[in-house]
């Protein structure tokens, strides 16, 4: 999991196994753009238990619904999960969008240890099938065919900063809400980075003129926007 906070804007979607979250994630994981997640957990793990890692009054790990609230938060999804039954002993929580994008799921192994269930353990589900399955519906922008809210790109704005023309053909102007200077950074639709700089005034214009038509987020200070480069 800690590889889908720290290289968030190369990975579309997770799927930790017999592991939830370290605690304090605020502290260490800003994802820039939805982020597909998929826990396979087992409620009777002794070496990664269900509920989280307390020791000497110190939390570690946070527990299986901390992970969940956090992920569903960024990902604008409703708090409350449905539940579907896979199997008498795996049950399958999933959060979803307003607009019906699903982007948190877990599957609850009841009785499960630190397991990998279809190789040891739990044999009703398939781990390695339902992580394919899963991860492979989503790409940097998020679920693939589905609209989501979680990048800013109807009012070009984030919280710092605005965009416009958007979409753009030559040039894209960057308003920051501060005069202080700020690195930026654009990415194509699978993460990887096609240029960076930085804006030194409050006002930039920046030549993107080299870039291809096509889909592309721009990073400032974790607050991503959705960029559309036109012909």
């Amino acid at each position: 999991m800690e590889l889908g906070c720290k290289l968030n804007n190369r990975i579309a979607a997770i799927a930790p196994l017999a592991r939830t979250m370290q605690a304090n994630p605020n502290s260490f994981c800003s994802p820039v753009h939805p982020t597909g997640v998929l826990t396979i957990l087992g409620t009777d793990d002794l070496v990664s238990p269900y509920n989280g890692i307390v020791f000497g009054g110190i939390e570690y790990y946070i527990s299986a619904a901390a992970t969940h609230s956090y992920w569903a938060t960024h990902n604008n999804c409703n708090a409350t999960a449905t539940l579907s039954t896979v199997s008498p002993s795996v049950e399958r929580y999933t959060w979803s969008t307003a607009s019906g994008c699903a982007y948190v799921e877990e599957l609850k192994v009841i009785g499960g240890g630190h397991d990998w269930p279809g190789s040891f353990g739990n044999m009703t589900i398939d781990a390695n099938i339902e992580i394919w399955q899963f991860v492979s519906r989503y790409d940097i922008n998020g679920l693939i065919g589905c609209i989501t809210a979680s990048i800013n790109e109807n009012n070009g704005q984030t919280d710092n900063y605005k965009v416009f023309p958007n979409p753009f053909n030559q040039e894209l102007t960057i308003e920051l809400k501060s005069a202080q200077s700020n690195d930026f950074s654009i990415y194509n639709v699978i993460g990887e980075l096609v240029t960076r700089g930085k804006l030194n005034s409050q006002v930039n214009t920046i030549d993107l003129s080299s870039l291809a038509p096509n889909v592309y987020i721009l990073t400032i200070e974790n607050q991503s926007i959705r960029l559309i480069k036109t012909k």
